[in-house]
């Protein structure tokens, strides 16, 4: 650390440190100085990148581990600096900042400097971007964080697979909970006869439109016969059910094989815990019920003779705090009695 003035007689910023990577939608500088008056004319820290202020504060700590190399001293050398970097000078990748004291007959002082590397991310484009922006000073409240998106056009290929692996493919499918038919183009696509059912009429027309088969549901029963479908699939759908044993029981009602269900893993929350992060799906407003592995199977079970359930598709780009991949969602296959032993995928 660089320290030019004489007028400073120690000091050392303790991050970022030298060539550090920071965001430049927000970051923190800390450190410590000291003078021969005992700090007493400061009136504030700032720093400073390309002669702009982009970060400032009035408050000044005690720093025990700095009297404890310095010596007793009664005046408080620690500052903490937010800073933020005005849109106008975040085209460069690296730049240089001075932390510099101002004091009270506004006089400047060079406390020291480092040099910091930009995210390339735009994090603004991403889920809740504006958090990050400049001008964003609104409260949030419940319905801002945890919404529902729409579903989702494209099937995710590891359930797609998974389905195709479980399934008998001469069966005739039912998608209960089918959005706007994803997982019915790639069924469809394969030969496999499919039919949607979905309790939004948005949902129904535009699946209408792209000539899926379906039907709209306006009443908590299913509007098929009894053991008219051969298997069935519920993609994300049992988190989103208030009545999860009535909707299974009408599940069982109309389909006499196979039914595969996949779920978010809420296995996932006490494994990123220790990084107060959570799987980002499990924001969606409205899921109501939240599964693992056990309680899954334990509910299945009391509606089929034969379940297993696994989980698939890691968290990307994240992993447990002893370096071990986090599933994302799980996956259950559940059969009755009479369809336990059979193969899929014939």
């Amino acid at each position: 650390m660089q320290v030019n003035d004489s007028a400073i007689v120690g000091a050392y910023i303790d991050r970022p440190r030298d060539d550090d990577l920071v965001h430049a939608h927000g970051f923190g500088v800390l450190g410590w100085f000291f003078d021969g008056s005992g700090n007493a004319h400061v009136q504030r820290v700032e720093a400073r990148l390309a002669g702009r202020v982009i970060g400032a504060s009035q408050l000044l700590f005690d720093r025990p581990d700095v009297r404890n190399v310095h010596g007793d001293q009664s005046f408080r050398s620690g500052f903490e600096l937010p800073c933020v970097v005005p849109e106008e000078l975040r085209s460069t990748t690296r730049a240089q900042v001075e932390v510099w004291a101002v004091d009270d007959d506004g006089g400047d002082r060079l406390i020291g400097s480092f040099g910091v590397r930009f995210s390339s991310i735009d994090y603004r484009i991403h889920g809740h971007g504006y958090l990050v922006t400049d001008e964003f000073d609104r409260v949030l409240h419940r319905g801002d964080v945890y919404g529902s998106g729409p579903p989702s056009p494209v099937a995710d290929p590891r359930c797609v697979d998974l389905v195709l692996r479980y399934i008998d493919h001469t069966a005739n499918v039912l998608d209960i909970g089918s959005g706007i038919g994803a997982y019915g183009k790639e069924l469809r696509a394969r030969g496999i006869a499919w039919h949607g059912v979905e309790v939004v009429p948005e949902f129904c027309a535009r699946m209408t439109a792209e000539g899926l088969p379906n039907t709209l549901l306006t009443t908590k029963h299913l509007p098929f016969a009894d053991k008219s479908f051969e298997s069935g699939i519920s993609i994300e759908v049992l988190e989103h059910i208030a009545d999860y044993e009535g909707f299974l029981a009408e599940i069982v009602r109309v389909v006499r094989g196979t039914v595969c269900f996949s779920v978010p893993n809420a296995e996932g929350i006490p494994l990123l815990s220790y990084m107060h992060a959570l799987p980002w799906h499990m924001l969606e407003s409205d899921h109501k019920n939240f599964f693992s592995r056990a309680s899954l199977r334990q509910l299945l079970s009391r509606y089929f003779s034969f379940v297993e359930v696994f989980t698939y598709g890691n968290l990307p780009n994240i992993k447990s705090y002893e370096g071990i991949d986090i599933p994302n969602h799980l996956f259950a296959v559940a059969r009755p009695s009479a369809q336990a032993g059979k193969e899929a995928g014939r």
